[in-house]
């Protein structure tokens, strides 16, 4: 884990010195050290001696907040597109750590329904706004946001019904295809429309198949 803090620091550092791009060189420190934390947590029996779950989840959020703000900020494209990258980029480098965190401190993570409320609006709501602005990222931040909270929703016991996972799965097959035939007929850009069909379709899917393990006992998907 050391190794991976130190070759994050350093050659993010060194990108921040050499580019200046502050979100660039926050990606780069998250690639090079998140590969070994994840390791450390894995192999260590109590990883919260070195990790400190508030810290790290404080940290992530931070972090991701500023990875999205300076994305937005330095974005010479349309506030749209750039909003949607800031968010899949300050994703990227949030989800993991804040997994971790609440996945060792049951007092850090939020009220399970209206998490799993919010995990649905952002399953839908990330696909439609990436097709209609043009831009994939918003497509693929459904699924980098909306599956990771759904998961957590479920550990904490707010779990539908199998068959209303069913229909979600459904609905997600339906959106898709109304993203594709959109598409098709030339209504909006096809790579973000078809990125978008699939994460429509992806999110319930996974969801459902990930979550048949709860309905025989409940606990953190993140431990």
């Amino acid at each position: 884990m050391l190794t991976g803090l130190c070759l994050g620091l350093s050659l993010g550092g060194f990108a921040l010195w050499a580019t200046g791009d502050l979100h660039q060189s926050v990606l780069v420190c998250a690639l090079l050290a998140y590969p070994f934390a994840g390791y450390a947590v894995r192999v260590d029996d109590d990883p919260t001696g070195v990790l400190v779950p508030w810290a790290v989840g404080v940290g992530a959020l931070l972090a991701g907040v500023v990875v999205a703000g300076d994305v937005v900020v330095q974005a010479r494209e349309a506030v749209g597109p750039a909003v949607t990258r800031g968010v899949f980029l300050g994703g990227l480098v949030a989800v993991p750590p804040t997994a971790y965190a609440v996945g060792h401190d049951d007092r850090l993570g939020p009220p399970a329904r209206p998490t799993l409320a919010v995990a649905g609006l952002l399953a839908v709501g990330l696909p439609v706004a990436g097709t209609l602005v043009g831009s994939w990222y918003g497509a693929a931040s459904g699924p980098l946001l909306a599956l990771p909270l759904a998961l957590y929703a479920a550990g904490q016991g707010a779990l539908p019904a199998y068959h209303t996972r069913l229909a979600a799965v459904a609905g997600g097959l339906l959106l898709g295809a109304g993203l594709a035939t959109a598409a098709a007929v030339g209504r909006v850009a096809v790579l973000p429309a078809l990125v978008a069909a699939t994460a429509a379709l992806a999110t319930p899917a996974a969801y459902t198949a990930l979550t048949r393990r709860f309905t025989r006992r409940s606990r953190s998907p993140w431990r």
